[in-house]
């Protein structure tokens, strides 16, 4: 959902006649956090899915803290950014998903009927026999289910998904930040260190 955002957006913001290279010159504070949070997120299911050195059960057991620190990393990376408004939109998309997943055992859930619908019935195996590292199946004893993977997105083949309210909000901000970036003749200030944008969600 991220990606299609940041492709809308883009497209948007080049119809608005904006620059895309004013994204390149946008000044970021702790820009290396979100590294880090991707970096340790990746590479800890590729750890397990890979089984390397035998870690990939270690790695199950103590997913949630994993995730907990990614998710920890992205939320400081957005808080010292505040001024750039939108990313607060970001940030409370971020805390609905990390409340979801921390409440049901460090996994969103996720909806299996959403996931026939979104034509992905042959992922449903694999949640069941424990194979898929960051998502659960949805029952009965889910908490705060609703937040979780219950929006299917049928898209054809290999990017058809199902995705959370807190990823909607999340591409929203993402969308919202791209528009003022590209889009403001104001955006860089010889005082300023940071961009911008009230007006877009004012």
């Amino acid at each position: 959902m991220i990606a299609e955002s940041v492709i809308i957006s883009l497209v948007a913001g080049k119809l608005r006649k904006g620059k895309i290279f004013k994204i390149f010159d946008s000044k970021i504070k702790g820009w290396y956090l979100f590294i880090i949070a991707v970096i340790l997120e990746f590479s800890s299911m590729y750890i397990y899915n890979e089984n390397i050195y035998d870690l990939g059960a270690y790695i199950n057991d103590y997913f949630m803290f994993i995730q907990g620190a990614v998710y920890m990393l992205v939320l400081v990376g957005l808080i010292l950014n505040f001024r750039y408004k939108s990313l607060i939109i970001v940030f409370l998309g971020t805390v609905l998903n990390l409340l979801v997943m921390l409440i049901n055992g460090g996994k969103i859930p996720v909806s299996i009927e959403a996931l026939k619908y979104a034509n992905l019935a042959g992922k449903i195996k694999l949640l069941q026999g424990g194979k898929i590292l960051t998502q659960t199946i949805s029952s009965e004893i889910t908490k705060l289910a609703f937040l979780g993977d219950i929006i299917p997105i049928p898209y054809p083949n290999v990017m058809a998904k199902v995705i959370s309210i807190g990823d909607i909000i999340i591409a929203i901000g993402i969308f919202v930040l791209i528009q003022k970036i590209m889009v403001n003749k104001n955006a860089f200030g010889n005082n300023c260190n940071m961009i911008e944008f009230d007006y877009l969600i004012k």
